[in-house]
């Protein structure tokens, strides 16, 4: 499986090894160059993110996405300011012709998508005029030339969506395999929400898993403590950044304790706004399922993020005893 790892003081020697075909010297800087650059652009108020592209533990590659620009790019073209770049890209000669530079460039928008600096308009890019293979790749993804450029590169957008546009709530088995990635690295226990599938295997998270959470969602073969639970992922584009479980009915357990909702935004995508609208979509469906006239929710005391997140759902706070702040929103 192809994946992006950042540059960091252990495979930065591999990277600087990896280099183009001889003909294609021309398009492309070398991994060095890229490597200052992005020294010299974080030291000057801007930012970098250099990876390595990884086949699995096999490192195939180098990408560099930027984002505005430094202090000292006095001619910078008008597109760099508060947008996304994809600076650089490069395959080595070894692992050209396989799919690489596509899948990368997927990955790369990916990880631009998830706005690490916040929302931009556009994604866009450059390319010399003659790399007609360059061109054809990125106008596949969208990519449109605007007529200007960058030095004497041909500059090519492409219009991002807004994030919190993109965010969108999806049953179980959406996409097996990146579900058990994002449950496997979810903590055990954080905030109150326990994970029993921490570090699960793939093959148990397919084969035992899955089936089980289809037939606790029917009320199935559940233990006596449990009640019915629908989980659901979000989504943002190809990346799941959340998890959010809806308990159909309270049980006395659940009524003086954890409530219906319990929720999850990987710490990369947190601080973005994300939990506030996983946490809308989840109380539409949540609406249609549980019984009760309102829906009860449950938070720590030391968390006022999620607190946050859910008074900007209509949440009132009713009570609160032993750390616990207990929220209710109206049905």
């Amino acid at each position: 499986m192809l994946r992006l790892e950042k540059v960091n003081g252990k495979n930065v020697w591999d990277i600087l090894k990896l280099s183009v075909d001889e003909s294609q010297k021309e398009f492309v800087a070398a991994n060095d160059v890229s490597i200052i650059e992005a020294y010299t652009t974080i030291t000057n108020n801007g930012y970098a993110f250099p990876f390595g592209i990884y086949d699995d533990d096999v490192l195939v590659g180098f990408v560099m996405i930027g984002y505005d620009k430094d202090d000292y790019w006095d001619d910078a073209p008008k597109i760099a300011d508060n947008n996304y770049n994809l600076w650089r890209l490069m395959i080595d000669k070894r692992y050209q012709q396989k799919g690489y530079g596509r899948k990368a460039i997927e990955l790369a928008l990916e990880f631009i998508k998830t706005f690490p600096c916040g929302e931009a308009e556009y994604c866009w890019l450059s390319y010399e005029p003659e790399n007609t293979v360059a061109k054809e790749l990125y106008e596949s993804f969208g990519f449109v030339e605007t007529g200007d450029m960058d030095g004497e590169e041909i500059i090519a957008v492409l219009k991002l969506c807004g994030g919190l546009d993109m965010l969108e709530l999806k049953g179980i088995n959406t996409d097996a395999e990146k579900e058990w990635e994002f449950v496997r690295n979810m903590p055990e226990d954080e905030n109150g929400l326990t994970n029993s599938l921490h570090g699960i295997s793939k093959q148990d998270f397919i084969t035992k898993a899955l089936p089980d959470m289809h037939k606790h969602e029917k009320g199935e073969d559940m233990p006596d403590w449990m009640v019915p639970e629908t989980i659901q992922y979000l989504w943002l584009d190809e990346t799941i950044v959340g998890q959010f479980r809806i308990r159909h009915y309270l049980n006395e357990a659940l009524r003086t304790g954890a409530g219906h909702i319990g929720y999850f935004i990987a710490k990369e995508f947190r601080g973005k706004g994300y939990a506030t609208e996983g946490l809308r979509q989840t109380l539409e469906v949540a609406r249609r399922i549980i019984p009760e006239d309102e829906i009860y929710l449950r938070v720590n005391e030391d968390n006022p993020a999620s607190l946050k997140v859910m008074m900007k759902n209509e949440g009132k706070i009713v009570g609160k005893a032993e750390g616990k702040i207990f929220v209710r929103i109206r049905k």
